[in-house]
């Protein structure tokens, strides 16, 4: 009796460890891709936002929409961690950190990408671990680019949401394997 019960517990283990891992492999593409529709979207609102500004060289109201974009990133409410417009030579017009990134200076090259780019996507990886992976979209007036939208998305709330979903599975599969 106890070598069949030993032999259950360990397929249980078995099969809660397979499961666990596939669940966390599985949630990881769905909320990388939650992630990247997120960049995408909030860019391209951005750009839709800041498009009559930019035309009348609105900097305040620019940067009040930037500032919006990226309210609550502190407080871990957002994933969006940053948020800029450009004009079409790449100086910026706002910043959601303008102590960093003063108007007028240029938009900092991140990791060789060119951030003015017309939809243009690349990640960076942090020394804490964390990626941010910026967005940019064309700000468009009458079918000619006079700007450039960017986002900067953090995967800090990703890595915590996946770990919590495999504690939890892990800990649901020890309990029934138990």
């Amino acid at each position: 009796g106890a070598k069949l019960a030993g032999t259950f517990a360990v397929v249980i283990l078995l099969v809660v460890l397979v499961v666990s891992v596939s669940l966390a492999s599985q949630s990881r593409r769905a909320l990388e891709q939650m992630l990247r529709d997120r960049g995408t979207e909030s860019a391209q609102n951005l750009a839709r936002l800041s498009a009559a500004m930019v035309l009348e060289e609105d900097l305040w109201g620019i940067y009040k929409v930037v500032r919006d974009v990226a309210a609550g990133a502190d407080a871990g409410e957002n994933v969006v961690v940053l948020a800029a417009v450009s004009d079409s030579a790449g100086r910026v017009l706002a910043h959601s950190d303008p102590a960093r990134h003063p108007t007028g200076e240029p938009i900092p090259d991140a990791g060789g990408a060119n951030p003015t780019g017309r939809g243009a996507t690349w990640a960076v990886r942090l020394p804490s671990g964390e990626t941010l992976q910026y967005f940019t979209a064309p700000v468009v007036v009458d079918r000619q680019q006079v700007a450039t939208a960017l986002v900067g998305v953090s995967s800090r709330r990703l890595e915590a949401t996946i770990s919590r979903i495999t504690r939890e599975a892990l800990l649901a599969g020890f309990l029934l394997a138990f």
